[in-house]
């Protein structure tokens, strides 16, 4: 048997899966552990109620496959039952039972089943709690977007790497291979907009500011510099405190980002996909 504490309450979890799911987050998964390749395999009984059997090529160690369940990827628990495999056995859980009456804690217990030998790292059975086949997971572009923009899978990063997504239902196997989610590739013509808020030394709120600027591109990353750059490595936005001069550092595939300084959030990027 084994105890873990989830990021969520059992009551904020079902209170959200009793909303609107998005089945897809599913695919998330992926973004818990290094990149690797991965298979998702969905099966259908007679009802048209889904098992998901979810495998990767990646040596995941007991607690790497723990943190899979650990609260903040809800569709995870959208499931009657799951199975996660530990030391080569799977540990199991019934949710539907938790479901019917959610406690009030944040804690799952998974049961040890020793009879059965783990051919996959998580399975999840009656999926989505339905009779009916949602008709995202078994269209394929729809599957492969949803992969793209929302995973690593998308990023410029492993645009070129030899990782794969097996997505297999209804027996009809595709893969899904990397590829750059970005259409327009950045470079120094282009012209950026950028608006902060002004903090002082003591933090107190001095007014806005919008700087325009040209990127300049440093080991394929775009750093716009407002004032002079100091030699430490920064992330995001952040204030030098001796004096209003700011400096901003971002990361090409992050455009989209909300960075964050001293508790202080400030937009970094208009109008740029």
């Amino acid at each position: 048997m084994r105890e873990l504490n989830l990021q969520r309450t059992w009551y904020e979890i079902f209170t959200y899966l009793s909303t609107n799911p998005n089945l897809l987050r599913i695919t998330e998964l992926i973004n818990r552990v290094p990149p690797c390749c991965w298979t998702f395999k969905l099966t259908f009984d007679g009802t048209g109620r889904i098992t998901i059997k979810i495998d990767c090529d990646h040596a995941l160690s007991d607690n790497d496959a723990l943190a899979l369940l650990d609260g903040s990827l809800e569709e995870v628990f959208f499931a009657n039952s799951l199975s996660l495999r530990q030391a080569g056995k799977y540990v199991t859980a019934n949710i539907s039972e938790l479901f019917k009456n959610p406690p009030s804690s944040n804690q799952i217990i998974l049961h040890n089943n020793l009879s059965k030998k783990a051919n996959f790292l998580l399975i999840l059975n009656d999926f989505g709690r339905s009779t009916t086949t949602p008709p995202e997971v078994q269209h394929f572009s729809t599957v492969r977007s949803y992969f793209l923009e929302n995973t690593w899978l998308g990023s410029p990063d492993f645009a070129d790497s030899e990782y794969y997504i097996r997505w297999i239902v209804f027996a009809e196997e595709y893969l899904i291979s990397p590829q750059n989610r970005y259409k327009n590739k950045l470079s120094t013509t282009d012209h950026f907009t950028t608006e902060v808020n002004l903090y002082n030394t003591d933090g107190i709120h001095i007014g806005q500011a919008s700087f325009h600027t040209d990127p300049s591109l440093k080991k394929d990353e775009i750093y716009t510099t407002f004032g002079p750059f100091v030699s430490e490595k920064k992330n995001w936005l952040t204030r030098n405190r001796r004096d209003l001069h700011w400096i901003v550092e971002i990361g090409s595939e992050s455009l989209k980002r909300t960075a964050i300084s001293g508790g202080f959030t400030s937009k970094l990027i208009e109008g740029v996909s």
